[in-house]
């Protein structure tokens, strides 16, 4: 008997518009003609009580108890992440050691639950020259004779592209959609025939709200196609979405380096143009950052993620918050949105949706959909139900869960209403779909706007 297996990939998607400047500074006129500046101590990163602090971090001389979450390698230093994404320091000194001369690449090692990296320092962050936070998707894997190119991760709280097609591996001929609630579709015909029209998976593009609340990376590209069952024609993999970091500071944010999050390159065809085409490349991701101060001669990326053929990924976005901002307006790209003071961190409501079941089986917690393992397996195709709850999110809002097939289809979008919902706010509801054999992403998402 055949079997369908449910790949599931949970994700709140609240895009609330609550939006609150904390930060305050008060302006005294004297009758002499000076003028006051009376400065309020600020706690924009919400953390100056809290224990859970790793203290001091200069990543040249890291203690024994910061080596327990940051590992050091020679010109590198890789950060993992908790399952909430969420870290404290006293202060962060991303500096390169002496020995080294130059340079240093700091990376995420993403949570279980891919969550965004959030970094709370209640004291001064400093990224100097030569110092390079990653957090780019990864590109789509080239395709061969062999097999077909699968999806590159995204970033930390970014998406994963989506598989290519190879009639003689997955037995598809249209690759997969990119995952997120901006992926790429995927490729329908071979690159000679589509050319720049359709020849290639489509780019994912960010979606996000302005003011980054939620903060959430980027979307994953589509996978390539495969029109023969011949041997080379299997498309390429998607790139993944760019990671999304916040990076909160109660002092200043020396910015001489760069932070990159970067969606990932296309993935190739299998090395017939005529029959198989280009996986799409990822979108960017989001960098958001608050502090008292933000000064510096580094960049921000969050570009979109390069394609082989047809438009590039969608750039993320990137927001600045603080008093005193002098990072000039040319170092980010895309070109940064600013705020004169910084805002809250979280929304004040903080939502949820996740999708509980699947065919009657409940979903692991958190599910690893988007890093591409099977969650569930069920023993039949057809009418299969999909049950989900939420929380803090209004009677009557329009939830929709989408199924992508993991290559072979376009996904198939059923929206539900929210309606049982008990006097804590809690819903419950659920959908079918009429499902083949084979693999699926399944993703729930729900918009609504805030008083």
């Amino acid at each position: 008997m055949e079997s369908a297996q449910i790949v599931s990939s949970r994700r709140l998607w609240g895009l609330g518009r609550i939006c609150a400047v904390a930060a305050v500074a008060a302006v005294a006129i004297l009758s002499r003609g000076s003028v006051i500046h009376a400065q309020v101590s600020l706690d924009i990163c919400g953390c100056t009580n809290n224990p859970a602090s790793l203290g001091d971090v200069d990543a040249a001389n890291l203690t024994a108890a910061q080596q327990q979450v940051m590992t050091r390698g020679f010109r590198t230093l890789d950060i993992k992440l908790p399952p909430d994404g969420v870290l404290v320091f006293d202060s962060l000194n991303l500096r390169f050691a002496a020995n080294e001369s130059c340079c240093l690449t700091v990376t995420f090692t993403r949570s279980v639950a891919n969550s965004p990296a959030t970094l709370l320092v209640k004291g001064n962050v400093t990224i100097p020259s030569s110092v390079n936070l990653q957090l780019s998707g990864e590109q789509g894997t080239d395709a061969n004779s062999n097999v077909l190119g699968t999806g590159g991760r995204g970033g930390p709280g970014g998406f994963r592209g989506n598989d290519g097609a190879y009639q003689l591996v997955n037995f598809a001929t249209i690759g997969g959609t990119g995952l997120g609630p901006g992926g790429g579709a995927g490729a329908t015909t071979s690159h000679d025939v589509g050319g720049f029209v359709t020849g290639f998976g489509a780019a994912g593009t960010f979606v996000g709200a302005t003011d980054l609340l939620p903060l959430i990376g980027g979307s994953g590209g589509g996978g390539g196609a495969s029109t023969s069952n011949a041997p080379g024609c299997a498309g390429g993999g998607g790139g993944g979405g760019g990671g999304a970091l916040l990076i909160a500071a109660n002092g200043t944010i020396q910015l001489d380096g760069t932070i990159t999050a970067d969606g990932g390159r296309f993935g190739s065809l299998g090395g017939a143009a005529t029959c198989s085409s280009y996986g799409g490349p990822g979108s960017g991701g989001a960098v958001r950052l608050l502090a008292y101060t933000i000064q510096g001669a580094g960049n921000i990326y969050a570009r979109g993620g390069q394609a082989a053929a047809g438009p590039a990924g969608v750039n993320g976005a990137i927001r600045l918050e603080a008093l005193n901002n002098t990072l000039t307006v040319g170092a980010t790209t895309p070109l940064a949105t600013r705020a004169p003071g910084p805002g809250p961190i979280v929304n004040v409501i903080t939502p949820t949706v996740a999708i509980t079941s699947v065919g009657g089986q409940p979903v692991p917690s958190p599910p690893q959909g988007g890093v591409g393992i099977v969650d569930l397996v069920l023993p039949i195709p057809g009418s299969t139900s999909v049950a989900l709850t939420t929380s803090g999110v209004p009677t009557g809002t329009t939830v929709n869960v989408t199924v992508k097939p993991r290559v072979g289809g376009a996904p198939v979008t059923t929206p539900v209403t929210l309606t049982s919902c008990d006097p804590n706010g809690v819903c419950l509801a659920s959908v079918s779909f009429d499902l083949a054999a084979g693999a699926y992403f399944v993703e729930a998402r729900a918009t609504f706007q805030t008083p």
